[in-house]
């Protein structure tokens, strides 16, 4: 990520591919007009350097309602599919459409001429999805941390000018950062929007220019500078120019492309930085008329075809059945810590609280809303616990119903180093589980996965690890497990352990997945709750202790587990004199927090933990297979802690990402997804543009083909399939539609000599190129931020009254 996108880290869909599924738009054709209309924006929200195929995922599928007997001002009609093409050469637009994307949050032009505004900006949804290391998520720890929104305020001030063009100023403050070997200090970042046409009078991005600088906070010293622009000449080709750069000179990007027509151009992109101490600089050129695209540099010579795409879907809207209209998740509210407004501003909801100063700021326990309709303030009361209990609730669906969804997390002795364990991906083929790619599990980052030349069945009579396979499916929404039946155990011997077998499994063999909600004030909790496995460890008054989170393990024949009980929305451990379970500093190499093992209501469930064969013993690990556990989260960050506010008697309560049921649909048999016809998928659904279990795959950007090893640079995860709009998913006996918001295309590689066939050659020499250094401008910002309100959060003008705040919260 370039240094601009990482400091100005709504998120986007407009100018610059094929915008399709509804209006929205510049609103009008002037500036002038877009204003007075409210659109949402009126330049590019995302740069595409080619035009896309006009079809997104499933544009003409039938569905099960008419989408046309919607009524016209539905959010399935407004609401507008972007899609864009990309490629290695256009990565550096990456950064240009996290600065677009979170500028498009900020609502400034509906928001032009009523003065200035704070905006809180979700800087999780314009990060990009891509990036290898999302393929490793399943060996992440099992914190509330990963889907955590992360806010960034932004005071924005934006108007028609004396010349007629819309102009906005913003201030962002970005707060000091520091790892093991790098540190930055605190920042203020000022930048300046010029609009002077809409993308509908020069599609496809508009006439505009962004200048921006980053300052040290303390110094006033320049940390880097860049500028975005398009001009157009005396012809009217238009041309699109970028550049940014550390004032260290360690990172640099800069591009220029110039659309010579609708379907033709030509451009050049540069980037330069530093990978743990090595220089690395990338350069190339390309071309590109309605046929193909050629991109070039030292070594280099790529040619791709513009008819024939592979899609992804990134983003996702679902929309009620019977309206149209956008399904809300209630996810939370914002703050400001004093009564008129001039305190701090932050946002609580279901993944904690956040603030700029971490909520240091709030006097006393009242923090307060504002209804921007009416100006009533409503006063809340906020009580923060450093710690959760989050209930998990068991479902299930059958083998048959996830045909060939990878599953991972199975592993076994490496057959040729047998001191180091590999870790295999498994599918259920319709016959049986079988192992169809592995990687060794002591590396760091991305796994290393391998295709196996041929599926090997998974052998269920020689297990070492009991008689159920547990795995982790990023399809089914995190952990999952597969119950064997007919299972016998032999023990082991000195030097070979034992070993479990049970009969090989079906396509009826039950799945388990949980679901996840957090416990609130008022919510019923057993009176005691028993660990077994990862039990917290409470030896004082002040808690847990950093370096000894937990007890050992006790295999004692007999053992009654660890009691603790729950108070005050507190666990607190029984064996320590009902000391609190919480821990205030996380170890270095556990900074996420900490999260306990299956707390388990013993009363209710002891004969299901029996371990069988007449013993009388309990096996702990049985807690995490019952119907309904619990586990303790609790840690320094504001994701381990529950915060909550009331008005008067009434808890408020903030909604979990809505699991959703999905079942693919592909007939083709030649198609890449046709394995997963009718497979059902369990989806979660954080919010609008927010639809994460699908599936993923790797390529690398280089040569745009699939490649199963994630690791390394230059890789890129994308989904392996998209769902269709009008496609349809199910929450209980809730059915919503479901809309792909932003849709890439990848172009499919060709040999050379079919691009020079065609006479598309990429430029010899590069075009000229900006300077950050030399051609921006400093907006002359600094020192002159307004005082202001939020008025816009996550792109959402905030006009609810505070009675439907505290009714129905506001969901992103």
């Amino acid at each position: 990520m370039g240094i601009a996108a990482a400091l100005f880290a709504g998120c986007s869909s407009g100018g610059g591919g094929t915008v399709a599924g509804g209006g929205g738009g510049g609103g009008g054709n002037t500036v002038a007009d877009a204003v007075a209309k409210g659109a949402s924006s009126v330049v590019a929200d995302k740069i595409s350097v080619l035009d896309s195929s006009e079809s997104p995922p499933g544009a003409g599928k039938s569905t099960a309602k008419p989408i046309t007997e919607f009524v016209a001002t539905a959010d399935w009609n407004k609401d507008k599919t972007f899609t864009y093409v990309h490629d290695r050469s256009t990565e550096v637009f990456t950064n240009v459409n996290e600065i677009l994307c979170q500028i498009a949050q900020t609502n400034y032009v509906a928001m032009a001429g009523k003065g200035a505004y704070k905006a809180l900006i979700n800087q999780s949804l314009c990060k990009g999805n891509d990036s290898a290391s999302n393929a490793g998520s399943s060996q992440q720890g099992d914190t509330s941390a990963s889907s955590a929104p992360d806010y960034n305020t932004w005071t924005v001030d934006s108007k028609i000018n004396a010349a007629g063009q819309l102009e906005a100023h913003v201030w962002v403050h970005e707060k000091a950062r520091s790892e093991q070997n790098w540190s930055e200090p605190a920042k203020v970042i000022t930048a300046k929007l010029v609009v002077s046409k809409t993308k509908d009078e020069v599609p496809p991005y508009g006439l505009f220019r962004i200048d921006f600088r980053g300052f040290d906070e303390l110094t006033g010293s320049v940390k880097f500078q860049g500028l975005l622009e398009t001009v157009q000449d005396a012809a009217g080709v238009v041309q699109l120019r970028f550049a940014d750069k550390e004032a260290n000179g360690q990172f640099e990007e800069k591009a220029a492309v110039i659309k010579d027509s609708d379907t033709s151009g030509r451009g050049t992109v540069y980037q330069t930085g530093n990978d743990n101490g090595t220089p690395q600089t990338y350069q190339s050129n390309f071309a590109f008329d309605s046929n193909y695209f050629r991109r070039t540099n030292s070594g280099e010579d790529k040619c791709f075809d513009r008819k024939n795409f592979e899609q992804s879907a990134w983003r996702y809207g679902l929309y009620d059945f019977e309206t149209g209209d956008r399904f809300t998740v209630k996810s939370g509210i914002s703050y400001n810590t004093k009564e008129d407004g001039s305190g701090t501003y932050g946002w609580i909801g279901y993944w904690g609280m956040w603030s700029p100063d971490n909520g240091a700021s709030i006097v006393g326990n009242t923090v307060y809303n504002k209804d921007q309709s009416t100006g009533v303030t409503t006063p809340y009361t906020l009580t923060t616990y450093n710690g959760k209990l989050k209930k998990h609730t068991q479902h299930s669906t059958t083998l048959g119903d996830i045909l060939n969804i990878p599953l991972e997390g199975y592993s076994e002795p490496d057959s040729l180093n047998p001191g180091q364990m590999v870790m295999y991906r498994v599918i259920w083929d319709g016959a049986s589980l079988v192992k169809t790619a592995k990687a060794p599990q002591n590396m760091s980052g991305p796994l290393a996965w391998e295709p196996l030349t041929t599926p090997v069945p998974l052998d269920t009579s020689n297990m070492r690890f009991g008689g159920d396979l547990n795995f982790w499916s990023q399809a089914l929404g995190g952990q999952v497990r597969i119950p064997l039946q007919s299972c016998t155990y032999t023990p082991g011997s000195f030097g070979a352990p034992g070993t479990t077998s049970c009969s090989n499994p079906s396509s009826t063999s039950p799945v388990i997945f949980y679901t996840e909600d957090i416990v609130y004030p008022g919510d019923a909790v057993p009176t005691t709750l028993t660990c077994f496995d990862n039990c917290p460890q409470a030896p004082t008054a002040d808690g847990m202790d950093p370096l000894g989170l937990t007890y050992s393990q006790d295999y004692t024949p007999g053992f009654a587990g660890h009691a603790y009980t729950f108070a005050n929305m507190t666990l607190k451990d029984s064996g320590n004199a009902g000391n609190p379970a919480l821990l205030a500093t996380a170890p270095a190499n556990q900074s996420w927090g900490f999260n306990s093992g299956a707390l388990v209501d013993l009363a209710t469930y002891q004969a299901q933990l029996d371990c069988g064969n007449n013993s009388g013993q309990i096996c702990g690990w049985k807690g995490w297979t019952l119907p309904v556990f619990y586990t303790w989260e609790t840690g320094p960050n504001n994701w381990n802690k529950l915060s909550i506010v009331t008005s008067g008697d009434s808890v408020v309560t903030f909604d979990p990402p809505v699991k959703v049921e999905y079942t693919h649909s592909q007939t083709v048999n030649t198609a890449a997804d046709y394995k997963y016809n009718g497979v059902k998928f369990f989806l979660d659904y954080n919010g609008f543009g927010e639809l994460h279990g699908i599936p993923g795959k790797c390529f690398d950007m280089a040569t745009g083909q699939e490649t199963m090893d994630c690791s390394g640079g230059n890789k890129r995860y994308v989904p392996e399939f998209s769902i269709a709009a009008g496609s349809t998913v199910k929450n209980g006996t809730t059915t919503y539609y479901v809309k792909p918001l932003e849709v890439e295309q990848r172009m499919v590689k060709k040999d050379p000599g079919v691009c020079t066939a065609a006479g598309v050659t990429a430029p010899s020499a590069a075009l000229p190129l900006p300077d950050a250094a030399t051609d921006s401008v400093d907006p002359g910002l600094k020192g002159l931020e307004p005082p202001a309100e939020v008025k816009v959060i996550g792109g959402v003008i905030q006009t609810t009254t505070a009675k439907s705040v505290l009714r129905k919260f506001l969901g992103l």
